[in-house]
C-alpha cells in the first residue's frame, strides 16, 4: 500500500506486512465436481482458465514474518520452519537465507484463506 505525496505525486510505501521472509500460495482443487476438495497443489499453471474456474475452491497464502523486533534475551527453537501446508509447503532455513541474529525474533507463519465465487463464466 502507499500514500500519495500532494506535493509531488510521488507514492510513499507502507508496508502492509514488515519484514516478510518467505511466502507460500497453495490451491485447494475439486478435480471431480464432487464438492470434496481432493487435490492440494501449490501450482495451477497447468491448469486452462476453465478448470480453474471449475476446480478451484481455496486459496491459502501463508506469510513467514517475525513479530515485533530484536530480542537479545530471547531465542528462536529451530533454524527451520514449515510454510505451507505439510506435502505442498516447503522448509524455510532461517539460518541460511537470514544469517547472523535469526534466533533473536519470535517468527511466524500467518494464513489468509480465500474462498473464490462467482468464477464461473
Amino acid at each position: 500500500k502507499a500514500a500519495i505525496n500532494q506535493g509531488n505525486g510521488a507514492l510513499n510505501p507502507d508496508p502492509l506486512i514488515d519484514c516478510v521472509a518467505d511466502m507460500q500460495v497453495i490451491y485447494r482443487l475439486d478435480t471431480n465436481n464432487d464438492g470434496t476438495i481432493d487435490s492440494v497443489v501449490d501450482t495451477i499453471s497447468g491448469l486452462t482458465a476453465q478448470q480453474i474456474r471449475e476446480q478451484l475452491r481455496e486459496v491459502r497464502v501463508y506469510i513467514l514474518s517475525h513479530e515485533g523486533q530484536r530480542d537479545s534475551a530471547f531465542k528462536y527453537n529451530s533454524s527451520t520452519i514449515t510454510v505451507g501446508e505439510f506435502g505442498s509447503g516447503r522448509t524455510f532455513n532461517l539460518s541460511s537465507t537470514i544469517g547472523a541474529g535469526w534466533e533473536h525474533y519470535r517468527w511466524k507463519v500467518n494464513v489468509l484463506v480465500v474462498k473464490p465465487r462467482n468464477l464461473a463464466s
